[in-house]
């Protein structure tokens, strides 16, 4: 009878189950629809970020149409404004990889763009707990100073907390960071640039964890951290993560600690 229409209408017949039972598999559905939405854009999406207010879906996808053919081009907006990035998806990983090559950092209107692989937050958490775990176990295996944290250069002052709405916050003194800046300079000395710039932004929200949280964030491509300076709100949200992870390594520290303790 299951699937036979009567008097107009599709009749479903199953086996009766308890309220745990369906709730059960209908879990377990959504988690498999969701893992196969993952699958699909595993590599293909990109997303597409400090996008001039001007550009709309349209400009999008003719931006990024030479790499390859896109699937799904969508500038992301509240209220019928841009909200300053979207998602491109391509058909194939190839195509996103070249795109994220060429896009990376040109100048579109009047912006630099910055482009990578979509990344969920588990993801992104993941990413930033294992390079976390990385520098910790590197700092371990050396004699010194805590080496995973960023230390302000002798002489430095934390200039006042800005008001919201303004620019981002650069040392007093020195010009606000630019990409040419960074580019004219050494590697090590652009991680230390872009540093002194992050670690008061950071020192206002957590002033225990300024050190450790900026020197996470260092890890992090050059062209997103200079992006991050210019947007509040996505620094904010790359901060709390980095709090997230430093809560639960303490977390997981303290419990090894205490299970030593008791098999004493």
């Amino acid at each position: 009878m299951n699937g036979k229409e009567i008097n107009g209408r599709m009749v479903y017949v199953g086996r009766a189950q308890k309220r745990m039972e369906r709730q059960s598999e209908l879990k377990r559905k959504f988690e498999q629809i969701k893992q196969e939405r993952v699958s699909r854009y595993q590599g293909v999406n990109l997303y597409v970020k400090n996008l001039d207010d001007g550009i709309d879906d349209e400009r999008l996808r003719k931006e990024f149409s030479p790499y390859g053919t896109i699937t799904s081009a969508k500038v992301m907006t509240e209220g019928g404004h841009s909200k300053g990035f979207g998602f491109v998806c391509f058909s194939s990983p190839e195509e996103a990889t070249k795109a994220v090559t060429e896009m990376n950092g040109r100048i579109v209107s009047t912006k630099p763009l910055y482009v990578a692989l979509a990344q969920r937050k588990e993801e992104r958490k993941a990413i930033l707990t294992n390079q976390y775990m990385q520098r910790l176990a590197t700092m371990r295996a050396l004699p010194g100073p805590l080496l995973g944290s960023f230390h302000p250069p002798p002489g430095y002052f934390l200039p006042p907390i800005p008001q919201a709405g303004e620019p981002a916050v650069h040392v007093q003194g020195q010009e606000p960071l630019t990409a040419s800046m960074l580019a004219a300079a050494p590697p090590q000395e652009q991680k230390q640039m872009i540093g002194e710039r992050l670690y008061p932004l950071i020192h206002v929200m957590h002033p225990s964890l300024a050190g450790k949280i900026t020197g996470m964030l260092l890890e992090i491509d050059n062209s997103e951290l200079l992006l991050l300076l210019e947007s509040p709100d996505s620094l904010h949200s790359k901060i709390e993560e980095a709090v997230a992870v430093l809560q639960a390594h303490q977390a997981t520290e303290t419990s090894h600690k205490s299970s030593a303790a008791f098999l004493q």
